[in-house]
């Protein structure tokens, strides 16, 4: 369910004009993954999570540009 989610919010990415709009409206998603990347449930060596790396990377790195 995450990764769909998370796939789902990378797809939606390039239609933002504004990068914070993109940010606040995956800003839940990005809570669930934080939580599970913070409790080490999750990291890049674990099987089947390619889209929740990818959302967790991209949000953090247009995350720290505002």
């Amino acid at each position: 369910m995450l990764e769909s989610e998370c796939e789902n919010a990378l797809i939606d990415f390039p239609f933002h004009d504004q990068v914070q709009t993109w940010l606040s409206d995956q800003n839940v998603v990005y809570e669930k993954v934080a939580m599970l990347m913070n409790d080490h449930s999750i990291t890049s060596e674990t099987k089947d999570v390619k889209f929740i790396t990818q959302f967790y990377t991209l949000y953090l790195k247009n995350n720290k540009k505002q």
